[in-house]
């Protein structure tokens, strides 16, 4: 259960039959539909399995994370079977500071409007390839990696 009281589920895959015809291009889903994945390429690995390198899409900041992966099936509703994956140190990959502190600022305020308790409790890490971001005691994010 998260702080907002609801209790998360997880969704049981029902649907088994494996795509065979993976590409560049193609975007999956993790079974409770919450995380999105952009294949960058597939290389069949046999048995309906791939590897390659995917990006890891973090829509609420419109930040997209390079990451390599294996051992990936995926049924014909896109969602992921099985993966291995981490993040891939790429130095052509530069986060947009300003436009993260821009999107979390704008968080900030919406949830400012809706509450009347203002204050943010919890922290949010990434851990591949951005370590922490927070918001420091004077109110700015502060992005660690």
């Amino acid at each position: 259960m998260c702080g907002c009281k609801i209790t998360n589920t997880v969704p049981v895959i029902r649907n088994f039959t494996l795509r065979d015809d993976l590409k560049a291009g193609d975007t999956i889903v993790n079974r409770s539909g919450r995380s999105r994945f952009i294949l960058k390429s597939a290389t069949p690995q046999g048995d309906g399995s791939y590897r390659s390198i995917f990006l890891f899409w973090l829509e609420i900041w419109n930040l997209k994370i390079i990451c390599e992966y294996w051992n990936l099936t995926v049924n014909t509703d896109n969602v992921i079977i099985r993966m291995g994956y981490e993040s891939v140190y790429d130095p052509t990959f530069v986060a947009d500071v300003d436009k993260i502190a821009e999107k979390i600022n704008a968080m900030a305020d919406a949830v400012a409007t809706l509450t009347k308790d203002t204050r943010i409790r919890d922290t949010l890490k990434i851990k591949r390839p951005i370590d922490d971001i927070y918001v420091n005691g004077d109110g700015m994010p502060v992005i660690n990696g």
